[in-house]
């Protein structure tokens, strides 16, 4: 089988599925029986219930949102998913940057909220802009696989 193949093979739709439900149906006997048994700790009854009733759905969604062919839905997909990620990063960063690595004392005293408002908007603005950068250099294709 040649390399092409192969990729072709792997990327191809009933695979992502047939995958996509593997994984989901480990996990779910991953989360009962960490309930059942208290293998971590970590998983509640409420917990698991939400993980049985909300990940297909979610899992049904994002099937159904790949197929939107609209280059305006993912140009505003691309931006906004590239501000919440690459945002968060940044202003994490910039954060944890100047509040402990340099410990300048102006940020230190400075009020929490100033703080917010000095950093958040210019990182989540930044993290839009490479989103946008990313996706118009992909040609706005839905993220992840083409199916």
């Amino acid at each position: 089988m040649t390399k092409k193949a192969f990729r072709e093979k792997m990327m191809s739709r009933r695979f992502i599925v047939m995958l996509t439900i593997s994984l989901y149906i480990v996990l779910l006997l991953f989360t009962w029986v960490d309930y059942s048994i208290k293998l971590t700790g970590y998983a509640t009854f409420e917990g698991a219930l939400l993980y049985t009733a909300v990940t297909p759905l979610l899992i049904l969604v994002s099937f159904g949102i790949r197929k939107i062919k609209s280059l305006k839905f993912w140009q505003l997909t691309w931006t906004a998913l590239g501000a919440l990620i690459f945002g968060f990063v940044l202003y994490a960063i910039v954060n944890f940057l100047l509040y402990r690595v340099f410990s300048l004392p102006v940020w230190v005293e400075m009020d929490g909220l100033v703080r917010l408002l000095l950093t958040m908007p210019l990182s989540y603005v930044i993290g839009a802009y490479l989103g946008y950068k990313l996706g118009k250099r992909r040609g706005f294709a839905p993220p992840l696989l083409q199916l």
